[in-house]
């Protein structure tokens, strides 16, 4: 490879990426979780039925779907946006 600082940097930003999902998904869920089990509310069904449906999808279902809103959108790749 003639370029590795690029291949450093993509490594990097993956890296990135996926601390900063976790963190941000692990922290929402917890909340999430303990405010569905805790307390009854109305719509508590739906809201659990949301936050159930990505285990009922295939993932590659919910990439294409990603892929085409980003497309439409014309969003630029960048971090954020990842």
């Amino acid at each position: 490879m003639r370029r590795p600082h690029l291949l450093k940097r993509s490594l990097l930003l993956s890296v990135e990426l996926a601390v900063t999902t976790m963190v941000i998904t692990m922290a929402i869920t917890a909340l999430a979780a303990y405010a569905i089990d805790r307390f009854r509310f109305p719509g508590r069904t739906q809201v659990e039925l949301v936050l159930m449906s990505p285990l009922i999808l295939p993932p590659s279902v919910l990439a294409i779907a990603i892929l085409v809103f980003i497309s439409t959108v014309k969003i630029s790749p960048n971090f954020w946006i990842l």
